[in-house]
């Protein structure tokens, strides 16, 4: 699993548990949510109103995770393998050239990456 993979799941499941903690902080009738948090909320600061800005906060953070998530899951992974100096496929005039953002193979006159889709001029 990718670095960004598991940091965009994370933010997701923080921003989804915050938003939870909020939604639970407004109705008065939650007593034992308004005894937990009662020494951590600012005194000056309404319960609804801190309750809504924890899920305002959460819902931005799980939407900002899902994204992450979801963008790590759309890029390819490129494997380059190193080349022995001298074997043949070293020496041999390279008929085709390498993507200088992702290493992927072009042909000679391509102008974008069919892997990354990057201009490569």
């Amino acid at each position: 699993m990718s670095k960004r993979l598991a940091a965009g799941a994370l933010l997701f499941i923080l921003g989804f548990v915050t938003y939870q903690v909020g939604d639970s902080l407004i109705p008065k009738e939650n007593q034992m949510m308004m005894e937990l948090f009662s020494g951590l909320l600012p005194k000056d600061i309404p319960t609804e109103t801190f309750g809504l800005l924890l899920q305002f906060g959460g819902g931005i953070a799980a939407i900002l995770g899902l994204i992450v998530c979801l963008n790590s899951l759309g890029r390819p992974v490129v494997r380059i393998q190193p080349v022995a100096a001298g074997s043949p496929e070293a020496s041999a005039a390279p008929e085709k050239q390498r993507c200088k953002f992702c290493g992927g193979t072009l042909e000679l006159d391509s102008v974008f990456c069919p892997v990354c889709g990057r201009s490569q001029k």
